[in-house]
């Protein structure tokens, strides 16, 4: 029976002469902001980092300073977010188009980091990215997995603040190393 109504679908396709699109299990990916080019070698942020993870997600431009004045700290923090939207099991097995790729569902990672410049315990500077990836799963293959995407997401995001950070280096860097750092109130708006 099932053979029978896929051989129809696939038949169906073939007389009306429309082209066949399967879809794809690559996972597509969207980082924001967009930064035009990567981190340089010789960018560095120096102070005290307070950071709870893995030292690969940490972006590659903060440096650990024991020498910076104690209130100048370097916050990282990061999350993951998870989405899955699955055809049921039923579906799945009674729609022919399926056998031909059509995707079964999709499964969806959103990794947001946010680098908090501080002193005296306020917020001075924040820096923050997002990473947003998708993918549509079929009969055929799952493609990247949650543990993947989350990677791949988290390396996204820690490349992309490094390299705001380094395109705000020596403002960040004089805030860091300032001896004394007087919070300037922003001013009232009429």
């Amino acid at each position: 029976m099932r053979l029978t109504m896929m051989m129809g679908a696939l038949q169906l396709v073939a007389a009306s002469q429309m082209p066949v699109v399967l879809a794809g299990c690559a996972t597509s990916v969207k980082v924001v902001p967009e930064m035009a080019a990567g981190a340089r070698s010789d960018c560095k942020v120096l102070g005290h980092i307070t950071y709870e993870g893995k030292p690969e997600y940490l972006p590659t431009v903060l440096v650990e300073n024991p020498a910076s004045p104690a209130d100048a700290v370097l916050r990282y923090t990061h999350e993951a977010g998870y989405g899955l939207n699955q055809a049921p099991a039923e579906v799945q097995i009674v729609n022919p188009l399926h056998l031909v790729g059509l995707p079964t569902g999709k499964e969806s990672v959103c990794i947001v980091g946010r680098l908090e410049v501080m002193r005296d315990g306020s917020v001075v500077r924040s820096f923050a990215a997002v990473a947003a990836m998708e993918r549509s799963n079929s009969m055929f293959t799952e493609g990247e997995t949650f543990t993947e995407m989350r990677r791949r997401g988290l390396l996204l995001v820690r490349d992309n603040i490094s390299e705001q950070v380094c395109a705000d280096q020596p403002a960040t860097q004089a805030i860091l190393d300032a001896a004394t750092f007087v919070h300037e109130p922003k001013p009232a708006t009429p």
